[in-house]
């Protein structure tokens, strides 16, 4: 969207706001809105609440259960205000329930047999991002500590790290809010980061790995994974990005890493596999704002 500079008086230039946007957030003559300048940008928000949030309605008659955790987090990390799913079996309503629940935010309303809905119930203000923030250095630092002292068991680590993850997605949920207008460009500054994970991975894979057959076979298989992806971000066919995840967890259970013998060839591997299904969510993502955007 661009709009011209119009002169007004001999040292004024005043620009035009869509009025869109004026009616969203129900803007009249006189009221302030907040100005910041990050770089080359002029970023124009307004502290009001948006005055009409409309329900997206979501389809899970043909969505694998599997898929359930992916799309919830979509809607959680996109920023979406209020979502409306419809056709859901039990075992979808219990991935539903549980990942609303580690979802910071989020609420479940007009629960009924087959239906819910999501709603977002208010964005975090900056001082509490940043607690959050450092909240996440210190978990990180207890994790840490934890596996220098030998004396955690997996499960205690694991909640760390869900823990870790929690907060990482409250972050990333507010910033794609407060940046609503930009949340597409939000994801897509998210993918090409694990994509560039991805490319670090592979190559230490390649310094420190024996490289043996059953590995490279199976890296023939992430190749034609990923260019199912490339074929994906052309059609956007979720029946494809569903294939997508079946196969990656097919890839998944073939490099589990032995906990009695773990080899850094596998873990290496691994870690691949890893960024690889952070790049299927955030797809995953990008692909349900993309249906908001559409049906807006």
């Amino acid at each position: 969207m661009r709009r011209k500079l119009v002169k007004q008086g001999p040292s004024t230039l005043t620009l035009s706001i869509p009025k869109d946007w004026i009616d969203r957030f129900n803007l009249k003559n006189g009221d302030e809105v907040d100005l910041e300048e990050v770089e080359t940008k002029l970023i124009i928000s307004s502290s009001k609440k948006s005055g009409v949030i409309r329900t997206l309605d979501y389809d899970f008659k043909d969505i694998s259960e599997h898929l359930v955790r992916a799309i919830i987090l979509g809607i959680y990390k996109s920023g979406l205000k209020d979502v409306k799913i419809i056709n859901i079996n039990s075992k979808q309503l219990i991935k539903i329930q549980e990942m609303v629940r580690n979802s910071p935010g989020l609420e479940i309303i007009d629960s009924t047999k087959n239906s819910l809905r999501i709603i977002d119930i208010g964005t975090a203000e900056k001082d509490t991002l940043t607690k959050s923030e450092n909240q996440i250095y210190w978990k990180i630092i207890n994790v840490i500590d934890k596996i220098i002292e030998n004396k955690s068991s997996k499960e205690e680590i694991y909640s760390f790290d869900m823990e870790i993850n929690r907060l990482s997605f409250f972050i990333e949920r507010n910033l794609a809010s407060r940046f609503s207008a930009n949340a597409k460009t939000f994801l897509e500054y998210e993918k090409v980061a694990i994509l560039e994970r991805l490319g670090d991975s592979l190559r230490s894979y390649n310094k420190y790995s024996k490289k043996k057959a059953d590995e490279l076979k199976i890296l023939q298989e992430i190749s034609g994974l990923i260019e199912s992806i490339r074929t994906f971000e052309s059609n956007r066919d979720m029946i494809l990005l569903q294939k997508v995840r079946d196969n990656l967890e097919i890839i998944k259970n073939k490099t589990k890493v032995s906990e009695k013998k773990p080899e850094l060839s596998n873990v290496l591997i691994r870690a691949v596999v890893g960024n690889l299904g952070d790049l299927y969510e955030t797809l995953v993502a990008e692909n349900i704002l993309a249906f908001s955007l559409d049906n807006n």
